[in-house]
């Protein structure tokens, strides 16, 4: 049993199974939710101030933010990629962005179609790098996830948004916590609604930046898992979540203090290995002399020069 590139904990799985079980008998919810019309209408606002906004890139936010019904699990991100292609088939977006990419991999694995996870973003149609509160069109969209949260009313929360800019506003109980950290309580009142909480790291975290850190992926199927069981209300913590937790925290914290991206860190691994590898056979030829001293002096400069190459970008 995998998922992500990673085997399950095998402790995890027979939780996995019951909620393949749920997942895949269950049926959508018949109370209706119009919470799409949020962003076409946002999506008409900006646009009448001069953005340029497709009605591809429009239905295509549609189509994440489905099913169209209320309750079931609602995965918060950040923004949408900026320079994505909108125009191409929904499937091929998706395979475009590692972050969708992943998730849709994991619902498919917990026998939880696509089209039934909810996904929004926080700030919808903005793909600006810096967000900035004081921007109106920063914060209508903004505005507009949260009118899609009360109009959704979600049973669970996912989410792996984050932004320094929004402070003040009532969403700040929706945004995730640290890497491996957990939400005071698993259930949160919200603006008269009340739902649980389940944080989670965000998939680009795992994907693109780290992905040669295992742990993350395990945290992510662990999150997901505890996210169909508040769905259910079957979910039981155990000793060990808070141990996987406290490991993905650590070394989360253990990149950021030394500024490390893990494919850099593999590169220099790598590199490192190689070139001790290389020096052993050089340092093996000088104690037995296998090697003329005219010889050494070539070779020892050109094996250094060959592993001492830049680090791509």
């Amino acid at each position: 049993m995998s998922v992500l590139g990673v085997p399950v904990d095998h402790r995890l799985r027979d939780t996995i199974r019951e909620l393949m079980k749920l997942n895949g008998a269950s049926t959508a919810s018949n109370l209706s939710s119009n919470h799409n019309e949020y962003l076409r209408q946002l999506a008409q606002y900006i646009h009448d101030r001069g953005w340029s906004i497709s009605e591809d890139e429009v239905d295509f936010a549609c189509y994440l933010a489905e099913p169209a019904v209320r309750g079931g699990i609602v995965v918060a991100l950040t923004q949408p990629p900026p320079n994505q292609d909108y125009s191409i088939p929904f499937d091929e977006i998706v395979k475009d962005c590692n972050t969708l990419l992943a998730l849709r991999e994991l619902a498919e694995f917990f026998s939880l179609p696509f089209d039934r996870l909810s996904i929004f973003d926080a700030y919808p149609f903005i793909a600006d790098k810096e967000l900035d509160q004081e921007d109106v069109d920063h914060t209508e969209s903004h505005i507009a996830f949260h009118e899609m949260i009360l109009e959704k009313q979600p049973t669970v929360v996912l989410t792996g948004w984050t932004s320094p800019s929004f402070k003040n506003f009532t969403t700040k109980a929706l945004q995730k916590r640290a890497i491996g950290a957990v939400f005071s309580s698993p259930t949160i009142h919200y603006s008269g609604l009340t739902f649980s909480m389940v944080n989670m790291p965000h998939p680009s975290y795992y994907m693109n930046h780290h992905p040669t850190e295992s742990c993350f992926r395990q945290l992510q199927i662990l999150e997901f898992a505890q996210a169909c069981g508040r769905l259910w209300g079957t979910w039981q913590e155990k000793g060990w979540m808070a141990e996987l937790r406290g490991k993905c925290k650590a070394r989360a914290k253990f990149l950021y203090d030394n500024c490390c991206d893990s494919s850099e860190e593999a590169f220099v691994t790598e590199r490192l290995t190689q070139t001790l590898t290389r020096l052993g056979h050089v340092l093996a030829g000088m104690r037995y002399s296998f090697f003329p001293k005219l010889r050494l002096k070539t070779i020892y400069p050109k094996t250094i020069s060959q592993s001492c190459v830049q680090m791509p970008h």
